[in-house]
């Protein structure tokens, strides 16, 4: 339910692979993210916090794929996202590590907090609400 599109920029993390190891952390993340042919990889050039530029691998949502459905209004995709479960676990789960994760790298992204508080209202669950101090990112799902 949560996927990059192209034409923008994010925040994320940057992995370094080992040379050992990348054909086969490769291979795992493959078999993990392109099962349904959703996501197209894409290698792009990326900033890392020190400065420098690298070019890594990403995945990118194909928006004429069946399953894309990236224009859904905002209760709609909370709706989803509380209620749908699959052989990986509950949409709601993975949306809330997301967010956890984001918050821990001192990532704010609006979008996905608003999620969280939507998704969480339509569970009636309570979620201490994300507070910026300093411009940092505090609080937890």
């Amino acid at each position: 339910m949560l996927a990059l599109e192209g034409g923008g920029q994010c925040e994320g993390i940057a992995y370094r692979l080992a040379p050992d190891q990348v054909r086969s952390e490769l291979a795992i993340l493959w078999n993990r993210e392109m099962l349904a042919g959703v996501y197209q990889p894409q290698w792009v050039p990326t900033r890392l916090r020190d400065g420098r530029t690298v070019t890594a691998v990403t995945f990118v949502v194909d928006t004429a794929h069946c399953q894309y459905c990236g224009d859904l209004p905002i209760e709609r995709a909370a709706h989803h996202i509380a209620f749908a479960e699959g052989r990986r676990g509950a949409c709601r789960d993975y949306l809330a590590n997301t967010a956890a994760h984001a918050r821990a790298l001192h990532i704010h992204d609006p979008y996905i907090e608003e999620l969280v508080q939507r998704v969480a209202a339509l569970r009636g669950e309570y979620v201490i609400p994300t507070v910026l101090v300093n411009g940092e990112a505090i609080g937890e799902a």
